[in-house]
């Protein structure tokens, strides 16, 4: 696990980046998570589209940072009638229950296509730091 002063010189290194290359990287960081997001909802298994809508992206913790999420408000429901208890399905449907197998949609596509999707930033993000460093 990452440090606070590990955490805290990332952000600064982040926070130093040319806008030129910081908005090659923003544009592939978005890129690449909306193709995760729209992988997740072709695999996402379909009764009432609920699901398959509340997958999402969400800015992170900085500039840079992307956050693809399902569930929420559109998918909790009472657990059981009369229980009061909260219970959001796109658990159960990823990791299954005792009455429903799981029908993983979520972290086995982001498994499949994390080396991809760093590669891919990897490979816009090197061309715009050359050019920098070209120019200095």
């Amino acid at each position: 696990m990452a440090s606070n002063q590990s955490v805290k010189q990332f952000q600064q290194l982040l926070d130093r980046l040319p806008p030129t290359v910081a908005k090659e990287l923003e544009a592939q960081i978005d890129a690449e998570a909306t193709k995760l997001a729209d992988a997740m909802r072709q695999a996402v298994p379909v009764r009432s589209g609920a699901l398959r809508q509340s997958i999402r992206i969400e800015h992170g913790r900085n500039k840079l940072r992307r956050v693809v999420r399902a569930g929420g408000p559109l998918t909790t429901r009472e657990a059981r009638r009369g229980s009061g208890a909260a219970y959001d399905y796109a658990l159960g449907a990823e990791w299954g229950n005792e009455r429903v197998p799981a029908q993983p949609f979520f972290y086995s596509v982001w498994r499949g296509r994390r080396k991809r999707i760093r590669d891919a930033i990897v490979k816009r993000v090197i061309p715009a730091l050359e050019k920098i460093i070209r120019i200095r």
